[in-house]
């Protein structure tokens, strides 16, 4: 982890150098990022804190750079954390799913499933239109 003053110099001399970035999206579906000899594809997996995330979406924006947010679904339960993520998007940046349903159905792929889909209807119910997705995974499982 580093400081949102340490994290804004990285994205200032991201902005400086000119350096293409893309979101995951972006890049997976861009023939720019495919001839681009550089570039930086900026990832957040937001395990506990969405206001830190919400603060970091603001430096990317202030310097014109988009990122990606993995998002888990439990912080689309109360309007508090899907006004959040609605306000990064909001800056341009893309929401993703961070998931882990067969660690938390302890690797029952039939329920993992159903949780895996009920998690995305949940995205798109408050207006997420998740293109990509980032396992969260355990070690321990």
């Amino acid at each position: 982890m580093t400081t949102y003053r340490e994290y804004k110099s990285l994205c200032q001399e991201i902005s400086r150098t000119g350096i293409s970035h893309y979101t995951v999206e972006e890049a997976s579906n861009s023939v720019d990022a495919l001839n681009d000899r550089q570039f930086v594809i900026m990832k957040h997996d937001v395990e506990s804190a969405p206001r830190k995330a919400l603060e970091m979406s603001h430096i990317e924006h202030a310097f014109g750079i988009k990122a990606t947010y993995y998002v888990h679904s439990h912080f689309l339960h109360d309007s508090g954390g899907v006004a959040i993520f609605r306000e990064i998007r909001n800056l341009g940046h893309e929401i993703g799913y961070h998931f882990d349903p067969l660690d938390s159905n302890d690797g029952d792929t039939r329920r993992a499933v159903l949780e895996f889909k009920q998690a995305l209807s949940r995205f798109a119910e408050n207006g997420f239109n998740v293109r990509t997705v980032c396992p969260h995974g355990n070690p321990l499982k």
